[in-house]
């Protein structure tokens, strides 16, 4: 090896060190927040009240919709978790339709939401970007069996509405948002293209990868490698598989510790909900940072209603599956780097391309 290579790997590496460690302004990111604490909170103490314990993880999963557009003004914000909270109520229901599938069905349906949602999501300018939410929501979705169908989309939606009613709310007490935040780019056609089929081939080889090794939530895979596929830039994309490595062995940690305690259906909410209103105070300030929270908080969603598996081997599977899933996707997005940053083009010369 070089001098100079060997100079350049280290430079590196003090870079993802310091991007992993650096928390970026808090530009008040209590309001949203709060705003997702009660959206998610409020629905499932309501089913939890009436005795539909096993309506309650579709009504997490659509209240997800309230991280959309927190730096949005007020109508880009409503227009916004509109469109996520059609894509995620869609999801939520075409997983209930094919829950109790064979599991390769579940993974392909899991892949192909990961690709169409990826693919809207670029072309529409979400925030987040990404098919994390509606990929997670058909994913668990598919995992659940035994509501009926017809309930479990009007559950989704009514969630999803209140959602949206909460976000309205805050537009009209401030109108402008966070406007002076400026709006991500829309990718170039063959970005977005290419993201999308990244994302699902992706989520499928990861997915199939977990079936075949006898992992209990293959979606998990899926997830895994539609993470990291998010933004512009090669470079921003692996960093973000990092972080996602980094936080999720973590976060895994405090899983287990969660674990070791016998929490009643009321506590369990609780604990999800503040893990979430966590992710959303950090997650656009240290993303690794969120995983500490949302990594919890999404094994706590995922099991409510299904049958709990030994902690030690669901945590195992877990981490292999993150790790299985980034690994792919950091290879699709070494593979695909030219197709979309050929060389010579302006995307090339942007730093971080």
């Amino acid at each position: 090896m070089t001098k100079v290579a060997s100079v350049r790997i280290s430079q590196s590496l003090r870079a993802v060190v310091r991007d992993l460690t650096r928390i970026g302004p808090h530009n008040n990111a209590h309001a949203p927040a709060i705003r997702l604490g009660i959206s998610t909170l409020a629905p499932a103490l309501l089913l939890l009240s009436l005795g539909r314990d096993d309506l309650i993880p579709y009504a997490l999963l659509a209240s997800t919709v309230a991280v959309y557009g927190r730096a949005s003004n007020r109508w880009s914000r409503v227009r916004m978790q509109a469109q996520a909270a059609s894509a995620i109520v869609l999801a939520i229901t075409l997983g209930a339709i094919v829950a109790g599938a064979p599991s390769w069905v579940l993974v392909c349906g899991a892949a192909m939401t990961a690709g169409v949602t990826t693919l809207l999501s670029d072309r529409l300018r979400w925030a987040p970007g990404g098919a994390l939410f509606p990929t997670f929501s058909f994913g668990v979705a598919s995992s659940i069996s035994g509501a009926d169908i017809g309930t479990i989309v009007i559950t989704a939606v009514l969630a999803a509405a209140f959602a949206l009613s909460m976000a309205a709310v805050a537009s009209a007490r401030n109108p402008s948002g966070n406007a002076h935040v400026p709006a991500s780019p829309t990718p170039s056609s063959r970005v977005s293209i290419t993201h999308a089929t990244v994302c699902m081939v992706g989520g499928l080889l990861s997915g199939l990868l977990a079936v075949m090794l006898g992992f209990p939530n293959p979606y998990w895979a899926v997830v895994a490698a539609v993470v990291p596929i998010v933004g512009m830039y090669s470079a921003a994309q692996l960093l973000r598989a990092v972080h996602r490595l980094v936080g999720t062995a973590v976060g895994l940690l405090i899983a287990l510790v969660l674990s070791a305690f016998s929490l009643s259906p009321i506590a369990t909410l609780l604990v999800i909900a503040a893990l979430l209103v966590g992710t959303e105070l950090v997650i656009a300030r240290n993303y690794s940072l969120a995983m500490l929270f949302v990594t919890p908080a999404i094994i706590e969603m995922s099991l409510l209603g299904v049958e709990r598996y030994p902690v030690a081997e669901l945590l195992q599977a877990r981490l292999w599956e993150t790790i299985m899933g980034v690994c792919i996707a950091t290879l699709l997005v070494g593979a695909t780097h030219r197709v979309r940053h050929p060389r010579g083009s302006s995307d090339s010369r942007r730093r971080g391309s």
